[in-house]
């Protein structure tokens, strides 16, 4: 059975009255009930119903239905599961909870419940605001009382378990009836991201949070994290305007043409100049893809057009940095560490963009994802390419540009540079044959609108 989808517009009802319940409320560019959908939507639900006294208006049922989606409104009498389907499983998401949609899919996709039960996602942690739920042996016991877990709000109900709670004036009241009267289990969304958004002043961390975990958190290089301490408090504000991850991404290819440009130059104040320039550009290229996410706006264009991108900036910074050392002794070693470490990186750029191709051609912003994990797990081979690569992305090189920059000694880059390119090609064709014959990327769902052109 397709499972449908319950969007609740006034919060979890009696403690979650003191919340920003309304569904206006925006947060990483959306609001509430647009990223609600939307996160319904992308784990794969087709079926999805709003109900609430806060009903979306025009404008955002709009914009949602001009990504295709097909919704259900029903201003309720306190009673959101009044009007919902009874012949499929029901998905229940506040719009206070902050779910991302592998969430969603993990809790779809858990073992299957018998007739009249339901799972409600919870917060174990000692930490957690409003702990009013007490959970013994994976259950909830009993709700509203001073307990040890919170509820997030995220919860799965067997179409038996609907018919108990129809005429419930609240999910508050839904889940207490449901602990009480059936079996209520009670799971955790680790390691998938759903919180709770307490209050306004609460919006701030959430929305750093989430885009911290979209990215990848604690799995990235340490290079690549230190990028995304100046991206994601940009991409805060990027997302309040109106302003698409493609803009984003030919804003740091541009930023990339002046680079270049300046390193062409010559000179140790225009080679700093061009670090930072390349600096800034790839923060704008960790930004462009925060913006897509939080959006709901990844598309394959977006992402062939951030390669592109990011390609192209390698070339141009190769280029000014070699004119300006060429310029300086046509005849130095450091011609020929150039030329080795053009002809590697080309010959890995065609590389990658086959991999790419083969492997993610219906996803490609989660190439590099599923490269990772499985090079992570695999021969020793495979496992130093995964540590291997982190050394060679553009992160890596904007630290390694910005220092020698300011140590004026730009030009050691072409060294390091050919060095490797050449050891990740060798790597890279080593491992080739695993990464087209194991990893394989789902589908990307489209959640935009016909013709949407956004980054991945």
């Amino acid at each position: 059975m397709a499972t449908a989808a319950l969007i609740v517009t006034d919060g979890l009802g009696e403690y979650g009255r003191s919340t920003p319940g309304s569904g206006e409320t925006v947060l990483a560019g959306l609001t509430l009930t647009e990223r609600a959908v939307l996160a319904a939507h992308r784990a794969g639900i087709d079926r999805i119903h709003i109900a609430g006294e806060l009903l979306p208006d025009e404008g955002v049922l709009a914009r949602l239905r001009a990504r295709g989606l097909s919704i259900a409104c029903s201003a309720g009498d306190h009673r959101p599961f009044a009007a919902v389907p009874s012949d499929a499983p029901l998905v229940v998401l506040p719009v206070i909870t902050l779910a991302e949609p592998a969430a969603i899919t993990s809790l779809i996709d858990r073992r299957p419940l018998g007739a009249g039960e339901a799972a409600l996602v919870v917060d174990p942690r000692p930490d957690a605001r409003h702990r009013f739920l007490l959970v013994q042996d994976g259950r909830v016991r009993a709700v509203a009382i001073d307990g040890n877990a919170a509820a997030t709000g995220l919860a799965i109900l067997t179409p038996e378990a609907v018919d108990l709670v129809r005429d419930a004036p609240s999910a508050w009241i839904a889940f207490r009836r449901l602990a009480r009267a059936t079996t209520l289990w009670a799971v955790t969304a680790d390691p998938n991201f759903c919180e709770r958004l307490y209050d306004e002043g609460d919006r701030p961390r959430l929305e750093r949070t989430y885009i911290r975990h979209s990215n990848g958190g604690d799995k990235e290089s340490f290079f690549t994290k230190q990028i995304r301490r100046v991206s994601v408090p940009l991409t805060r504000q990027l997302v309040r305007l109106p302003v698409t991850a493609n803009h984003v991404t030919l804003a740091g290819l541009a930023l990339s043409v002046a680079a270049g440009a300046a390193f062409a130059s010559g000179g140790y104040w225009a080679a700093l100049a061009g670090a930072a320039c390349y600096y800034a550009s790839t923060v704008l290229d960790c930004s462009d893809g925060e913006v897509a996410r939080a959006k709901y706006c990844e598309s394959s264009f977006g992402c062939w057009l951030e390669t592109a991108a990011d390609y192209a900036s390698y070339v141009f910074a190769w280029a000014g940095i070699t004119m300006a050392a060429l310029r300086a002794n046509l005849y130095s070693a450091y011609s020929h560490a150039a030329i080795v470490a053009l002809v590697s990186s080309l010959l890995m750029f065609v590389l990658v963009a086959y991999l790419r191709h083969r492997v993610a051609r219906a996803n490609p912003g989660q190439f590099d994802d599923a490269v990772a994990a499985t090079l992570a797990v695999d021969t020793p081979v495979h496992r130093f390419s995964g540590w291997a690569r982190q050394w060679i992305k553009r992160s890596t090189l904007a630290h390694l540009i910005l220092f020698l920059a300011l140590i004026g000694q730009l030009e050691v880059i072409l060294f390091l540079w050919a060095f490797g390119a050449s050891a990740a090609l060798v790597l890279g064709l080593a491992v080739h044959r695993v990464l087209v014959s194991r990893v394989t990327v789902p589908h990307l769902r489209a959640a935009s609108a016909p013709g949407a052109t956004f980054h991945a």
